[in-house]
C-alpha cells in the first residue's frame, strides 16, 4: 500500500470522525444516534470512499475536474452511508458529510501547500 495513501487515510479518519461526532450536537438530543453508530458511520464512510477518490476517480477525470468531481461524489456517497447507518434525514446527512469532507480537504490542502 502506498505510504501516502495510508497517511491520507489516517488523517482523513482523524479529522472526519471527530467532525461527524461534533456535528451530532446540532441535532436535538432525542434524535441523536448512539455514539457507537456515529463512530461506525464515520469510519466506514471514509474507509469505503477514500480508495475510490485516490485510485479510481483519477482514471476518469483530468487534473481540473478531479478535485471538485471527486469530492462531490464522496460527499454524496458518504451522505448515503450516514442516511442508512444513522437513520437521519438525507439533507442532514448531506450537510454532515459536506462538513466532514470540507474540513479534511482543507487540512489536506494546507499540508500539501506547506510541504512544497
Amino acid at each position: 500500500m502506498d505510504a501516502r495513501f495510508l497517511a491520507a487515510l489516517l488523517l482523513t479518519l482523524a479529522i472526519e470522525v471527530p467532525v461527524l461526532v461534533a456535528g451530532m450536537r446540532i441535532l436535538p438530543p432525542a434524535s441523536r444516534p448512539p455514539l457507537r453508530k456515529v463512530l461506525f458511520a464515520g469510519f466506514f464512510a471514509s474507509i469505503a470512499t477514500l480508495p475510490y477518490l485516490w485510485f479510481l476517480v483519477p482514471e476518469f477525470t483530468d487534473e481540473h475536474t478531479y478535485l471538485p468531481l471527486g469530492e462531490a461524489l464522496v460527499i454524496v456517497v458518504e451522505a448515503i452511508v450516514f442516511r442508512f447507518v444513522l437513520d437521519l434525514p438525507y439533507r442532514t446527512c448531506l450537510w454532515l458529510s459536506a462538513a466532514c469532507n470540507l474540513c479534511s480537504l482543507a487540512v489536506g490542502l494546507a499540508i500539501l501547500h506547506i510541504s512544497r
